[in-house]
């Protein structure tokens, strides 16, 4: 239905934050965030706003020039973070 209504109003930044919602019910926290950011590009929405501030923003990589789900980057970064020094 939210797919429906996408295709019906684009510009629509409620039906985003349906879809958003949704997705992230349904444990797909990449796609809601996509969705999301989409929405906010499509009108000012303070539950929006709301919703990607609560989720937060994630930190930049360990050692920047590779890609984030590297595992360098993956393991350094959880041994820092369970050091705490991170």
């Amino acid at each position: 239905m939210c797919h429906d209504s996408l295709e019906r109003e684009p510009d629509n930044p409620l039906h985003y934050l349906n879809l958003g919602r949704i997705y992230l019910k349904a444990d797909r926290k990449t796609e809601a965030l996509e969705v999301l950011r989409r929405g906010l590009s499509h009108g000012d929405n303070q539950e929006i706003k709301q919703i990607l501030e609560i989720l937060g923003k994630r930190k930049k990589p360990i050692i920047p020039f590779l890609p984030r789900n590297h595992f360098l980057n993956k393991y350094i970064g959880l041994t820092l973070s369970r050091l705490q020094l991170r």
